[in-house]
């Protein structure tokens, strides 16, 4: 373990009513400006909020009138006042470093995410390349206790993957036995009890092995029935990964799994029961969208989950969880939530006309544990062209309905939500229109063209028989141009003949 003190100046304002500067904004770590380096590859750096600032390359706290950042006359006198973003703790190692804080004094406590971190018992624990923002609360109600504290020690721990310690042991039982855990890896722990008598309760502190950022498992309690040694392995599991312990945790319980444990005892004859402690911080939950007394714990044992009796208990930083159990399995922390299932697709039309609408129902069932809201495409060959959003309770079903028109000819395949496509034939668009079939259709008549014909008149007994020609309009035959002409001619002959007869 390493540890430095750093300088720290509280002033309390001249008058009741001095203000401090409260900038807004989110904390960040800043790669590549200055840090104050602690050790074990431990950071500080300042943040924006100009409380704190480096000096010989040294981190200080500096809440007075003398700081060159803020413009403020200190501290009032009779109050509590928070400061979210003081400063930065940084980890740049590859395993992980477990940080506090510590002081001599009273009305001043340090905290990460509105958690005091003044105690090991109590430290952040930083994964390789993270970054916390610390925070200050103080309370200058003895406004002497306050002016006199002007330094504060980091301290830092980077666990030997070999590294035991002792871990906290009920008073009454402590004087027999010995609990060590043991960091094999981030994410793991080994607890080894050690001559523990019968009737024996022992208490291994897990030192907030992280769940998930914000959830962890604190402590585990082991009731002995017998004398002898015990010992249990620890591994967190990603929920949302494919290890069988969480992969179909969702489908079989309906919850939404938010942190899993591995626990298996490799020694363990005389061990009765194990209570497990874990904790919730307030910001988790509110990220989740979910109540502490909401959170379930459930118990894998390889083939079936088996949800746990839970006593919940809420503290000013969230809530506290714990549940015991006399096997050793899989432990899921989940939370309730919904899930949809759409089943039934179908389209009131398989066959179509391009131009032509389409309509297409599915139904839609939440079978989770929580009301939801939801949004479904309508799909037209996997490309989505509509979609609806629907609001379900628990166990409640209702149908979703699309109306679409298809222009493209061919099988084209529409589909709700992740549902099976359904397939719809759509034909090429003809313009000529079918004959309804409650009405006779009237037949075409077509004229012939007339040819000029000779008609003859029937010939009868003692009838004059008589030839009709029958001219056709707008034409003159050669042969009637020829008679014609020999007719003048032979008319004009005889005028001549007449003319030159002599007079008698």
């Amino acid at each position: 373990m390493y540890s430095r003190t750093q300088k720290l100046s509280l002033v309390l304002a001249l008058l009741a009513a001095g203000g401090l500067l409260v900038p807004t904004g989110a904390a960040l770590f800043l790669p590549g400006q200055p840090t104050d380096d602690v050790g074990q590859q431990v950071s500080l750096q300042p943040t924006q909020s100009g409380y704190a600032y480096l000096e010989d390359d040294e981190l200080v706290v500096d809440i007075s009138p003398s700081n060159p950042n803020l413009q403020a006359n200190g501290l009032n006198p009779s109050s509590v006042t928070t400061f979210e973003d003081v400063f930065m703790l940084h980890y740049g190692g590859d395993q992980f470093a477990e940080v506090w804080l510590t002081h001599e004094g009273e009305g001043i406590e340090f905290t990460t995410e509105g958690t005091s971190i003044e105690t090991r018992a109590n430290n952040v624990t930083l994964r390789p390349n993270q970054s916390v923002a610390v925070g200050m609360t103080i309370d200058t109600a003895d406004s002497a206790a306050i002016e006199n504290i002007e330094e504060f020690t980091v301290h830092s721990r980077v666990p030997d993957k070999t590294e035991t310690y002792s871990a906290s042991l009920s008073a009454s039982t402590a004087m027999s036995a010995t609990v060590t855990v043991t960091t094999p890896a981030p994410g793991e722990r080994l607890v080894t009890i050690e001559d523990a008598a019968a009737g024996e309760s022992l208490e291994a502190d897990l030192r907030a092995l992280a769940l998930e950022e914000g959830l962890t498992l604190d402590s585990m309690t082991v009731d002995h029935d017998a004398a002898g040694d015990s010992e249990f392995e620890l591994a967190t599991v990603e929920p949302n990964g494919t290890h069988p312990a969480v992969a179909n945790f969702t489908d079989e319980t309906g919850m939404a799994a938010l942190g899993a444990v591995t626990v298996s005892a490799t020694q363990d004859d005389p061990v009765e029961r194990v209570e497990f402690r874990l904790s919730a911080l307030e910001a988790y939950l509110e990220a989740h969208d979910v109540a502490g007394e909401d959170l379930a714990i459930y118990q894998y044992d390889g083939e079936t989950w088996e949800r746990m009796a839970i006593e919940h208990s809420g503290t000013e930083n969230g809530s506290v969880l714990t549940v015991g159990t006399e096997e050793m399995n899989t432990l899921v922390v989940g939370a309730p939530t919904a899930i949809f299932d759409v089943a039934g697709t179908q389209v009131n039309r398989s066959e179509i006309t391009a131009g032509e609408t389409v309509t297409v129902t599915a139904g839609v069932t939440n079978r989770g544990t929580a009301n939801g809201t939801a949004t479904f495409p309508l799909s037209l060959d996997g490309i989505a062209v509509d979609q609806q959003t629907i609001t379900l309770g628990t166990n409640a079903t209702e149908n979703l309905t699309f109306t679409r028109q298809l222009n493209q000819t061919g099988e084209r395949i529409l589909a709700i939500g992740s549902s099976a496509g359904v397939p719809v034939q759509v034909a090429a668009e003809t313009n000529e229109t079918a004959p309804d079939e409650n009405t006779t259709e009237t037949p075409t008549t077509t004229e012939p063209t007339e040819i000029p014909t000779t008609t003859e008149t029937p010939v009868t007994s003692n009838e004059t028989t008589t030839t009709a020609l029958v001219e056709e309009p707008a034409s003159i035959g050669l042969d009637r141009i020829f008679g014609l002409g020999f007719a003048i001619m032979l008319s004009l002959m005889m005028v001549l003949l007449v003319r030159r007869r002599p007079l008698g």
